[in-house]
Order: structure tokens, then C-alpha cells, then sequence
């Protein structure tokens, strides 16, 4: 019988230990999730210098679009580089935006989600340089919320 026991115990701490590996690889796998999450939360994608033309590569678009259909609302915010005047700037910011809530529109995206602003200032880098100018001149999409697909109820 004590055979018995110490084989259980044996057996026991075994498996104890094989679900504590699994909680921690969980974890690992949670923490990987969480961080793709919040890349795919926020997008950011350039312009070219005073246009607000909206035109994503063919697989930006479509991770934009599927982001944005899953979101239960999407904020865009327009940006400039620090070339020409605030007035101007405001404008072409704002037009950046909207030309990509507009984009989403025509692929299906319900307008009432979206959000579109712009905004002068607040440059991710230097505006000295040809570079730091062209990140500058960007549109940053932030999702909010996931739609959850409904379990049906049997009864």
C-alpha cells in the first residue's frame, strides 16, 4: 500500500509541475497576445509633403479595415510637418483625416464609428530634416473596443 501511495505522490508532483509549465506558457502566449493587441490598436501611416490624398499599401489597408470593423469606434487624427502656416497646417490635417474616414467608409466601415480630426504640433520628430519631416506628415488610427461575437443560448 505504501508502494501505492508513493507512486501517487510521484505521480502527483508530476503533474502539478506539467500544469505549472502550462500556467507559465499561458502567460508567455498572454503577454504575446496583449502586445500584438496594442500594435494593432494603433496605426500610424505617412503622407506626402501637402497632400491628403489616402492611399495605404494593399496590406495596411486590409489590416485597417478589418481593425476597423471589428472596433466599436476608431479615432483618426490628422498631422503635418512644421512647413507653411498654422492655418494651413490645421487644414491639410484635418483633410488627411477625413480622407481616411473616408476610405474606411467606402469599404464598408460605418461613418457614425469614426472620428476625424487635425491637429498642428505635437511632430514624432525633428522637422529639420527631410526625414523627420516626412514622419511627421502622418494620420494615427486608434480602435477602441472589440465587437464580441454573441454565443446563442439553447433552451
Amino acid at each position: 500500500m505504501n508502494v501505492e501511495i508513493q507512486s501517487l505522490r510521484v505521480r502527483l508532483a508530476a503533474a502539478e509541475a506539467d500544469a505549472n509549465a502550462s500556467r507559465q506558457e499561458l502567460l508567455a502566449i498572454r503577454a504575446r497576445q496583449d502586445h500584438i493587441q496594442s500594435s494593432i490598436n494603433h496605426m500610424t501611416l505617412n503622407f506626402a509633403f501637402g497632400h491628403s490624398r489616402f492611399s495605404p499599401s494593399a496590406d495596411d489597408g486590409d489590416v485597417l479595415v478589418r481593425s476597423a470593423q471589428d472596433a466599436l469606434q476608431v479615432k483618426i487624427v490628422g498631422f503635418t510637418d512644421g512647413v507653411g502656416t498654422v492655418e494651413a497646417n490645421r487644414r491639410v490635417a484635418l483633410l488627411r483625416a477625413q480622407a481616411a474616414k473616408m476610405y474606411l467608409v467606402r469599404r464598408g466601415v460605418a461613418a457614425s464609428k469614426i472620428s476625424a480630426e487635425g491637429q498642428v504640433g505635437d511632430y514624432i520628430a525633428p522637422n529639420d530634416t527631410a526625414d523627420g519631416r516626412a514622419a511627421n506628415r502622418r494620420v494615427e488610427f486608434e480602435f477602441f473596443g472589440q465587437y464580441q461575437a454573441s454565443t446563442p443560448v439553447n433552451r
